[in-house]
């Protein structure tokens, strides 16, 4: 197993900053030493970096990544290629990246999916949480085989999106009751959306249902984003109000050109 020795750097640790050497045997750190012990106790290394003058930290975990995220007709620019390789020239050496489900999809077929695109590709480690867009028997079934079986233990719902990603109160409950059975964790953005399109002349947008001052900021922002056509239900899929007929003038502004389809 091959030794590898860090010293003269500056280690950087959850309690501070400490002068000391790290000893690393194979892919673990087996040891942090006081500067000079490795001579005094003998310790010999296959290979010796001299940090002198530089911080040693551990390596980052991002813990919300989307490589490839398909949404809205556009694709997130990073591919596990590209943004692992970037990963690890900032530091990070692992990530935790969303397998997608979406409404009407198996969720074990979704997540093989995923580790498709991932496999070969990542030039750090990866895990995954599961994003489940249609909480059904299967789905809740899918969740055990998933802690148990692909070392899956956290799962995204979402009360937005309706026909892609949407879950009911009733469907949220159930899947926290079968989280709590199988020890998982559930994660729930904070913003609901759901809407009915009235289609008459006056100007709506669809609003968060909360009053927080980080949501009244977050709809501010959006509203400046995008136009009325978020009253209509296709936006959440397409980003285009297709079934809107009231020929009200705003209906037909264009969104910005990073948001439209390609």
């Amino acid at each position: 197993m091959a030794r590898t020795l860090i010293k003269n750097g500056t280690v950087v640790s959850p309690t501070g900053r400490h002068e000391v050497d790290v000893l690393i045997e194979g892919d673990t750190i087996s040891a942090l030493l006081e500067r000079g012990k490795a001579e005094a106790l003998n310790i010999t290394a296959d290979k010796v970096i001299d940090a002198k003058g530089k911080y040693v930290v551990p390596g980052g975990i991002d813990v919300h990544t989307h490589m490839e995220l398909p949404f809205g007709g556009t694709f997130a620019s990073d591919t596990f290629e590209t943004g692992t390789t970037a990963a690890a020239w900032g530091g990070v050496t692992t990530i935790v990246d969303f397998a997608v489900q979406r409404y009407g999809e198996n969720v074990q077929k979704s997540l093989a999916e995923w580790h498709a695109k991932a496999a070969g590709n990542c030039s750090i480690d990866y895990a995954f949480h599961q994003i489940i867009g249609g909480i059904d028997d299967q789905a809740l079934a899918d969740m055990d085989y998933l802690v148990k079986n692909e070392g899956v233990t956290s799962f995204k719902l979402f009360m937005a999106y309706p026909g892609v990603f949407y879950s009911d109160d009733g469907q949220i409950l159930r899947a926290m009751q079968q989280a709590g059975n199988n020890g998982s964790t559930i994660m729930m953005p904070k913003t609901a959306s759901r809407s009915t399109c009235s289609c008459s002349n006056t100007s709506r947008v669809v609003r968060p249902t909360r009053s927080t001052t980080a949501t009244r900021a977050q709809a501010s922002s959006r509203e400046r984003r995008r136009t009325v056509r978020s009253c209509c239900r296709r936006w959440l899929e397409t980003f285009r109000c297709t079934s809107c007929t009231c020929r009200h003038p705003r209906h037909s502004t264009r969104l910005p050109k990073r948001a439209t389809r390609a």
